[in-house]
């Protein structure tokens, strides 16, 4: 019996080794498998803003087609409101040269720079919080993580 005991010492220790590989193995597997959910997280933000991208500059042209409009309205309708003052048609002309001012403000250049910013459509690639060196992570699913 006396003899028997190392070698049932050494199964303990050789037990315990490959359980404490184990684990070891299945923390790393975890790692790996969080990195993957965040970087995936990552990549679904950036296609996201990528696609609020097109809908912004749309808005943007509308606006312009919108302001174009608006102006040749007023040059045709202005000299007519100024022979009316204080009538509906002259309060009218005002109000749509107060929504052309808010308009025009909104597509210069400080008001888009103000939007983008905003919505964090075009950041500094040098500071942007989606940005991941290892590009877009492929389709994976926790048991293909190794």
């Amino acid at each position: 019996m006396e003899t028997l005991i190392p070698s049932i010492v050494q199964g303990f220790e050789i037990l315990i080794a490959a359980r404490r590989a184990e684990r070891k193995r299945r923390e790393a597997r975890e790692r790996k498998w969080q990195e993957y959910c965040t970087r995936r997280e990552l990549a679904k933000a950036r296609n996201k803003r990528e696609a609020d991208r097109t809908p912004f500059i749309d808005s943007l042209i509308d606006i312009h087609r919108e302001v174009i409009r608006l102006q040749t309205w007023l040059a045709d309708s202005r000299p007519i409101a100024e022979q009316r003052p204080g009538s509906a048609y002259w309060r009218m002309a005002q109000w749509v040269q107060a929504r052309l001012d808010r308009l025009v403000a909104s597509i210069e250049p400080d008001g888009i720079e103000m939007q983008l910013a905003e919505n964090k459509l075009f950041p500094d690639p040098e500071h942007d919080e989606l940005f991941d060196p290892l590009g877009d992570p492929g389709e994976k699913y926790y048991w293909q993580i190794d």
